[in-house]
């Protein structure tokens, strides 16, 4: 054991030397002061966040070989350095100074005119606005940020400072904008290819799903992105998958809660990051809470409480000064209970105040609006001249006038006549000018709507992309179905139309959905179909396809149903169980398609919707009688009920089924292929009424 420790320090000691003797090599290889500098810089940056006090060390040694900023190389290094700082600041519980070497980077880059100097100065500032508390100044620079980051087309600005726009909307207990923001950052930091900030911004949808209670969607979540983490040796990100980890354990299992925030506690303390170490001694505490160990839990409330009060970390208090109160309150200590229970309700209506929240959406619209009031103001200057040129041009038509009317004594026929030529030649130009105006105008409102369909296109071209992350991926259904194939048109952009797959033990599930509207109404009823199919499921543990439409219709009623609204979904829900191989199913207005030895046969459905309707009857469960070599098919009515062919009409279903009939014999790939073909023949030259889902499945 002695030796094992005497190995561990020397190779420890050998390592910090070698590190050590490559900086010093590098920095004596340097020509000048500046490239020492960058050297220092580059070595402080690399520490941030993980060895906070030698990133400190570095950053100030390459401000002193800097010394006086003289020119934009040295401007550039020392602005870099200063962020570094305020970051090792953040994590060090110091958040004033955090912000003011943050202030010092943005001067520099507001002087080198350098929009991604200031885009990283102002996201810089993000995170210790965040921890005191300041959302609306944390959306402010964040914004800020974002927009100077789309000036510079900068994708990876883009995608850091929409990861933090989302995390302040979860702060601020938004889950809807919350996920729409981190899935956005998702795809694009998977787009950069980078491991470590696509791990963070998964870890971070973890959590949203973790507040709103789906843990078994939470816990997949932290272990994807543990193991991103793992594969580049992210220490930090590790320790943060840990204490998450706890979090969850604590709604199953204390004893592996505890195991886990002390794994993230000793890797905090090493990092030297006392806004988490203050986390979680928070999150201890109030394990120790539930399992009524009060006084245990007191202890690392207090040691937390210490910690949040000495680096003002009002998000910690908040939590702590919940928990001690109860703590309090249970073991008699009714005054400490009671002084707990005030500074709670005061920070919190602090920090959640309906004003608060309501500032932080205006700040966070406002880079998007800029465009727009600075054209409006535009016209309204423009209007402006043509209001003084019109009353310059009566004014000088009244002074000809009047000397008409003087010359009109002497010469009245000639000037009656000079004045009628001059009316009618003034009115002509007037009227020239007035339809060249109409016509600019017209072309700027035209401009104007092209450049807000192109805005709603791109919104809406977002929202198809976070659709399809929620509908079954294809690795999912390869591992689960022998052969399969799915046809997926939706008639706009989004659809209503889904197919959604989960697997629970060994069963698997497979629904093929059709929700109220198509396009983005649509879209948001397959959003909240999906989540409560997964909600069933995952959360509820109801096995059942019948009883997890059961479910979904009972929530819906809930949820949107109250003013006598009708929305929902007709619905087929499968359930494949690999332990006894059977097959379930329920069905909601739409019938499953079963093919035996060359003959159709249209399975049983439930004539109501999963919603409200005038049938609340429970849904049947049904078992197919399923043999090897038989072909299921799954639909909505978007195929069936388009319009087309010589005659205009729909195709119907028992035109459908006779296709799939005459297909089936086809490998899946095959069928799919002539299906979307049969589809766009028949369509032709005609809009597509309906969104189209078909899936075909061979068992």
């Amino acid at each position: 054991m002695c030796f094992r420790f005497i190995y561990f320090f020397l190779l420890v000691f050998e390592l910090t030397y070698a590190q050590s003797d490559s900086i010093e090599n590098k920095l004596a290889k340097c020509k000048d002061n500046f490239e020492k500098a960058e050297v220092l810089a580059k070595v402080s940056s690399s520490q941030a966040g993980k060895n906070v006090d030698q990133s400190i060390q570095y950053a100030n040694k390459a401000l002193h070989q800097l010394g006086a900023i003289k020119n934009t190389r040295s401007a550039k290094i020392a602005s870099g350095v200063y962020r570094t700082l305020a970051l090792n600041y953040y994590y060090n519980g110091s958040n004033d100074s955090s912000l003011e070497y943050a202030e010092k980077a943005l001067l520099i880059g507001k002087k080198l005119k350098d929009p991604k100097e200031i885009a990283d100065s102002y996201l810089s500032m993000e995170v210790a606005y965040r921890e005191m508390g300041r959302y609306e100044k944390a959306i402010e620079v964040t914004s800020l940020a974002l927009k100077y980051y789309e000036k510079d087309k900068n994708l990876s600005g883009q995608a850091r400072a929409t990861l933090y726009i989302g995390i302040l909307f979860d702060d601020q207990k938004q889950p809807i904008r919350a996920l729409e923001y981190l899935n956005k950052a998702k795809l694009l930091f998977h787009e950069l290819k980078d491991t470590a900030q696509l791990a963070n911004a998964i870890t971070r949808v973890g959590n949203v799903y973790k507040d709103t209670r789906s843990h078994d969607t939470a816990k997949v979540m932290y272990l994807e992105a543990l193991k991103l983490f793992e594969s580049i040796h992210h220490k930090r990100g590790v320790a943060v998958i840990y204490n998450n980890l706890a979090g969850l354990s604590e709604v199953f299992n204390s004893t592996e809660a505890l195991k886990y925030y002390d794994l993230a506690l000793k890797a905090r303390t090493e990092l030297g990051d006392k806004v988490s170490v203050c986390m979680i001694y928070s999150n201890i505490g109030a394990v120790n809470m539930n399992d009524k160990n009060y006084e245990k839990a007191i202890m690392f409330l207090n040691k937390g409480l210490e910690i949040a009060q000495e680096i003002d970390s009002k998000q910690n208090l908040l939590n702590l000064y919940h928990s001690l109160a109860g703590c309090y309150k249970k073991t008699n200590r009714l005054k400490q209970a009671l002084e707990m229970q005030e500074k709670y309700s005061t920070l919190k209506d602090t920090l959640f105040s309906q004003q608060s929240i309501e500032r932080i959406e205006e700040i966070q619209t406002k880079y998007e609006t800029e465009k727009k009031e600075q054209e409006i103001l535009l016209l309204n200057n423009t209007n402006s001249l043509k209001e003084l040129e019109i009353s310059k041009n009566r004014t000088e038509i009244s002074k000809q006038n009047q000397e008409k009317i003087i010359i009109a004594l002497a010469l009245v026929f000639f000037v009656i006549v000079s004045i009628i030529a001059i009316r009618s030649y003034q009115l002509t130009k007037k009227a020239k000018e007035i339809i060249s105006e109409q016509k600019k105008e017209v072309e700027h409102q035209k401009n104007l709507v092209e450049e807000h369909q192109r805005e709603t296109i791109s919104s809406i071209n977002y929202a198809k992309r976070i659709q399809y992350t929620l509908l079954a991926n294809s690795e999912l259904l390869n591992q689960n179905l022998k052969e399969h194939f799915v046809l997926f048109k939706p008639k706009d952009i989004v659809s209503g139309d889904f197919y959604w797959a989960t697997k629970k033990d060994n069963k698997f599930y497979l629904a093929v959905c059709d929700s109220t509207g198509h396009g983005v109404p649509g879209a948001f009823m397959s959003l909240l179909n999906i989540s409560f199919l997964n909600e069933a499921i995952t959360e509820k543990n109801i096995l059942e396809p019948h009883q997890i439409l059961n479910h979904v219709r009972k929530r819906l009623i809930e949820n949107i149903s109250q003013e006598g609204g009708q929305d929902g979904m007709d619905a087929i829900l499968i359930c494949i169980d690999e332990k006894s191989k059977t097959i379930t199913y329920a069905a909601a207005n739409n019938e499953p398609i079963l093919i035996r030895d060359n003959k159709l046969i249209e399975l049983l459905k439930d004539k109501m919707p999963v919603g409200k309707g005038e049938k609340t009857d429970n849904f049947t469960l049904h078992t197919i009688d399923h043999q090897n070599g038989d072909s299921i098919y799954l639909y909505t009515d978007g195929f069936a009920d388009q319009f087309g062919g010589p005659k205009g009409k729909k195709f119907k279903y028992k035109k459908l089924n006779e296709l799939l009939l005459s297909l089936s014999h086809e490998n899946m790939e095959k069928q799919k292929e002539s299906l979307d073909t049969n589809f766009i023949n028949w369509k032709g030259n005609l809009e597509q009424v309906d969104d189209v889902c078909l899936i075909g499945i061979k068992i």
